[in-house]
């Protein structure tokens, strides 16, 4: 710095690359991250996904798993269980990175350039564990074998 930084001062402001829920959570909003419970969610009319307000179907983090959830999986994800983590949104987060691979192939390169912990993670079991918990489920689920290989999706996973 070529000044004084004071506590709490803002020094950098930007949007990240990609958001989303952690791998273990119970049902979130995909639009704002927010918690929901079975008393406080909406239906994405078009795909499925619990919600908590009409506003969030259109938000931009939402558009991946919603446009993949209609178009590769044809099938609106049905989820009724609000009390405890939902296997579904393990794979909320690396879903949406490998979108960038086919409609944001600058965002996609930037994802790669960053470290992924593979060895580390082959170490703890950590990677096998995203293997079948992740990688599998995403390729089965939303129907994209013929798009990612798993090694594709654990890559993701790491970083």
């Amino acid at each position: 710095a070529n000044r004084a930084i004071s506590s709490g001062e803002i020094v950098l402001r930007e949007k990240p690359l990609l958001s989303g829920p952690p791998q273990i959570t119970g049902p979130v909003c995909l639009g704002c991250h927010n918690g929901l419970s079975s008393e406080s969610w909406l239906t994405c009319p078009k795909c499925g996904w619990p919600m908590c307000s009409a506003k969030c179907f259109s938000s931009e983090y939402h558009q991946p798993e919603c446009k993949w959830t209609m178009e590769q999986r044809n099938a609106k994800v049905k989820i009724s269980q609000f009390v405890t983590p939902h296997p579904t949104y393990a794979g909320i987060m690396p879903l949406r990175a490998c979108y960038f691979k086919e409609h944001r192939p600058d965002l996609w390169n930037k994802l790669l350039e960053l470290e992924c912990h593979t060895e580390y993670r082959r170490s703890t079991g950590k990677l096998e564990q995203e293997r079948f918990a992740v990688a599998q489920f995403l390729r089965r689920f939303y129907k994209l074998e013929d798009k990612f290989t798993e090694e594709d999706i654990l890559q993701i996973c790491g970083i």
